[in-house]
């Protein structure tokens, strides 16, 4: 998940040291390709890792890992609404602010490096359809629950709880 943060800092300080520790870092997370039972804002933070290298070095293998990746999310764990639950499991009944943050911000990333409009169709997918749905009365984000049959969501239930230590305003 910090990958991300890495090449931040590899980008304002000018220093391959952190560039190079990013990559380092990437390489492990590109090898895991069954995110089953993974936590969806954990993963989305490396993947969104995978563009910003690419973003920063121009090597194409960045890109080519966050779009597979970003394939992978989309045909195995996307929501009927355009977002993720908090964990890439069948039976988990709730979904997290910062993975919505996270899967609408990646689809923005994307789209900014390709061009391509399926990027920017899911990012307004998602914000129109589950992002804006995150917001508590107070301002903040959190959990909310899903309503599930046979193991697949079909509608919101209810507000789980504000993540005020996470995706809280």
């Amino acid at each position: 998940s910090c990958i991300e943060g890495m090449v931040g800092l590899g980008r304002v300080t000018k220093d391959q040291r952190y560039v190079e520790e990013a990559k380092r870092i990437a390489w492990l997370a590109a090898s895991v390709t069954n995110f089953d039972g993974l936590h969806s804002h954990g993963r989305l933070c490396a993947v969104r890792g995978f563009a910003d290298l690419y973003a920063l070095t121009g090597e194409q293998r960045w890109r080519d890992f966050a779009e597979r990746d970003w394939h992978i999310f989309a045909s195995r764990y996307l929501l009927p609404t355009g977002g993720v639950k908090e964990m890439l499991e069948d039976k988990y009944e709730r979904d997290e602010g910062c993975a919505e943050a996270d899967w609408l911000r990646l689809n923005l990333s994307l789209w900014r490096l390709t061009g391509l409009d399926r990027y920017l169709d899911a990012a307004e997918r998602a914000l129109k359809n589950h992002f804006i749905y995150q917001q508590f009365p107070n301002g903040g984000a959190g959990h909310r629950l899903l309503h599930q049959v046979n193991n697949q969501p079909v509608a919101f239930k209810g507000l789980s709880e504000e993540a005020w230590w996470c995706c809280g305003e």
